[in-house]
């Protein structure tokens, strides 16, 4: 992407939807997740098989981040997990959407577009090598431009900053993965099945964010459900 400046991805089910069709992952349902309560978890289709988060990046929550997860900290990106850096502005939701797609299993028979499959290439392990493959795709660009104008509400004008972002939860070989392009590797928060993603991806937003900022009305949530699963 250069060094090109972009409008965020508005958080909206039916943008990443067809942001994830445009890159052929056709096998995937995302859908709003009303409330952190038992009622809204229930309405959701399922198998669960990852959860974006919108939270506010207010200074509360941006101190406690630097102070538990220390960019200037060594840590190992596990090679099960695909993860990358986000370097331009207001491309977090593009990233999110990438961790999501490249950590979470592709069904039989999907089309996936070949941007993606280059994406998981073993010549491009590196978060920073990622980074670099995401900023010169010219698909990428092209997706993030248009969709960056898709959804209901007005968005933030052309590289101004904004004080929301996007995070991904995915398990991978049993265990949460938070996944932070602002971060030089993913956290782990321990062991947990498929099944148990949306609960413990929840438990981590609200003691991590919402604790920090019970008042503020930002959160919200995208989970993302199996649609093969629920045709089966």
């Amino acid at each position: 992407m250069g060094e090109k400046n972009f409008m965020p991805l508005e958080g909206n089910p039916e943008v990443f939807q067809s942001y994830a069709e445009a890159l052929g992952r056709h096998d995937l349902l995302f859908q709003d997740l009303y409330a952190f309560e038992q009622w809204a978890f229930d309405m959701l289709s399922k198998p669960i098989v990852g959860l974006i988060a919108i939270v506010p990046l207010t200074e509360t929550i941006s101190t406690w981040r630097r102070k538990n997860y220390p960019n200037d900290k060594k840590h190992e990106v596990p090679p099960e997990v695909w993860f990358t850096r986000q370097r331009i502005s207001n491309t977090c939701g593009t990233i999110a959407l990438l961790h999501l797609l490249n950590n979470v299993n592709v069904a039989t028979g999907s089309d996936v577009s070949s941007t993606l499959e280059k994406m998981k290439d073993k010549a491009i392990v590196s978060p920073q090598d990622r980074a670099a493959f995401i900023e010169s795709s010219d698909e990428i660009n092209d997706l993030h431009a248009k969709f960056q104008s898709k959804g209901d509400t007005a968005v933030a004008s052309r590289g101004a900053p904004v004080d929301t972002h996007f995070i991904t939860f995915v398990v991978v070989r049993d265990t949460l993965y938070e996944l932070d392009g602002q971060l030089c590797y993913p956290v782990n928060h321990g062991p947990a099945t498929q099944e148990e993603l949306l609960m413990k991806a929840i438990d981590v937003i609200s003691t991590n964010f919402i604790k920090l900022e019970p008042n503020d009305m930002r959160f919200s949530a995208i989970a993302v459900s199996s649609k093969v699963s629920n045709e089966e």
